[in-house]
């Protein structure tokens, strides 16, 4: 698009067929619409056969006359042909200095191809004004006195087409980007079960985001007002007892409590950093799973608490060395092991333990080194982990199945 300033105020894209029958005038409801609209500049789109037409109009339009530029279509039926000269006609007038919205389109002649790929190119290009001419027909012609233009601004559609891609833009977990888009769509060109469906957007854009990022009491607080927005897709909801239980999630986490649904939240949540391709922040929330395991079973089965071993908890010879002490992952799966708890075995010993990966998660730029870690060890990882928590939390699967996206359940199951 040229950034010099333009000779013209208003330009025009017409389609000039050839009429239906012999007697057909065409050129007078074209030569109604140009004069409406009052173009600087005027870029017809022609075919062999209706040439002819345009000459006509340009010798009958009279004084002052618009710029005339004429283009050749290659077909007038093959219609992703025509949707590429179509795009070439509007940025000829675009490369004069014309923004789109000094652009009006008018697909009323010509063939179904023509019209089509004359309207999907203003659209894409988000032209200003497209029109059509309408009016009373007698054997299916307009009768002359009796045209009617019929508009349609292309950024209404687009509008809609945004929040289709905002929709889209949720789906792929990139949710400040559906926020952004669904927030710059003008409500006031959508209809009113569009303005309802932007809402629901917004409002399950926020609160997705929210569960994403461990908000789970402002996650469960959207999704209960998100339950009162019906024009949201049904994959995109969660049902009321979901909505709890992520309240119950974050009860837990105030209060400093580990539960399982904590820790299936969590690795559900590296599952999604997996389907997304980031390999670091995946191993990073999975190197977290594993030693919140650890401190679950520790609180949940014996009273201990990681942060500070509180040694009337221990037995008398572990006392000295764990007593008063915050304990790390090592150190905790290590008394787990000193305990004799099948955790602690499964850890050190089973096939399927993590603790081999370890060495290089703690390489990793998110950790102590500065390598990357791989798809291949990321999802080795993920893998050994579920194993783990499988042999502590029976029902970890089903857990893991209900604390992920709905949408997302079959695809990362």
């Amino acid at each position: 698009m040229s950034t010099q300033a333009s000779p013209y105020r208003r330009g025009m894209v017409v389609t000039v067929g050839t009429g239906t029958r012999p007697e057909t005038d065409i050129v007078a409801p074209l030569l109604k619409s140009i004069q409406n609209a009052n173009p600087d500049a005027v870029v017809l789109l022609v075919t062999d056969e209706s040439a002819r037409h345009a000459a006509d109009l340009r010798a009958r339009f009279g004084s002052p006359a618009p710029h005339w530029e004429e283009r050749r279509l290659r077909s007038a039926d093959l219609i992703d042909e025509i949707f590429h000269d179509c795009l070439q006609a509007i940025r000829w007038l675009l490369d004069q200095g014309l923004t789109p919205k000094q652009i009006t389109v008018d697909y009323t002649s010509g063939t179904k191809s023509m019209s089509a790929g004359l309207a999907l190119a203003a659209v894409a290009l988000g032209c200003g004004e497209l029109r059509y001419i309408s009016g009373i027909r007698f054997g299916g012609i307009v009768a002359t006195g009796t045209e009617r233009f019929l508009s349609i601004q292309p950024s209404a559609i687009l509008a809609f087409s945004d929040l289709r891609r905002a929709e889209e833009l949720l789906r792929r977990l990139q949710f400040r980007a559906a926020l952004e888009l669904c927030t710059a769509v003008n409500h006031a060109l959508l209809t009113e079960p569009d303005r309802a469906y932007r809402q629901a957007l917004l409002q399950a854009a926020q609160a997705y985001d929210a569960w994403d990022k461990f908000w789970h009491h402002e996650a469960k607080k959207l999704f209960e007002q998100l339950q009162h927005m019906p024009a949201l897709p049904p994959d995109l909801r969660v049902d009321p007892q979901l909505s709890h239980r992520l309240g119950r999630i974050g009860d837990a986490v105030h209060q400093q409590r580990f539960t399982e649904d904590l820790v299936a939240d969590l690795v559900a949540n590296a599952a999604r950093r997996l389907h997304e391709g980031r390999w670091d922040d995946a191993v990073a929330r999975l190197y977290r799973a594993t030693e919140m395991l650890a401190q679950f079973v520790l609180q949940h089965d014996y009273g201990i608490q990681t942060k500070q071993v509180d040694p009337q908890c221990l037995p008398d010879h572990l006392r000295e060395r764990y007593g008063g002490r915050e304990l790390g992952l090592t150190d905790a799966y290590a008394l787990l092991t000193e305990l004799n708890h099948r955790l602690g075995q499964a850890y050190e010993d089973g096939q399927e333990s993590p603790k081999r990966l370890l060495a290089e998660r703690n390489q990793s730029i998110l950790a102590h080194g500065t390598r990357p870690v791989s798809e291949e060890a990321a999802r080795g990882f993920y893998q050994r982990v579920c194993a783990l928590v499988r042999t502590q939390i029976q029902d970890f699967d089903e857990r893991l199945r209900t604390l992920q996206f709905p949408w997302l359940r079959s695809a990362l199951a």
